[in-house]
């Protein structure tokens, strides 16, 4: 899983160069960007501690934003609140990208 997160991360890195390219690039940059996020907030409402994955951002500024962001949300215990809370914020960093340049 780790590694999963990793790849899509280091995939996720060419968004910014790909972005300013065609609109349709830079829709299928922010769709890479916002299922990673979706995937953080996925391990973050599963309890995984965020020590575990924090590594994963590689330095990369953006990943540690997108993971702390995730941490900062709370922890819901039902499947239905959870699942909410993680297309909210796949939402917020799809939202968040489009908007960008």
């Amino acid at each position: 899983m780790k590694t999963l997160i990793l790849a899509t991360a280091l995939t996720a890195l060419s968004f910014t160069a790909i972005a300013e390219d065609k609109p349709s690039d830079k829709t299928a940059s922010c769709k890479k960007i916002s299922d990673l996020a979706g995937r953080y907030m996925d391990l973050r409402q599963s309890g995984v501690p965020m020590a575990d994955i924090y590594h994963t951002a590689n330095g990369d500024s953006l990943i540690q934003l997108m993971i702390e962001q995730a941490y900062e949300v709370g922890r819901y215990n039902t499947k239905k609140y959870s699942d909410a809370e993680i297309v909210k914020f796949k939402n917020w960093w799809f939202l968040s990208c489009i908007k960008s340049k």
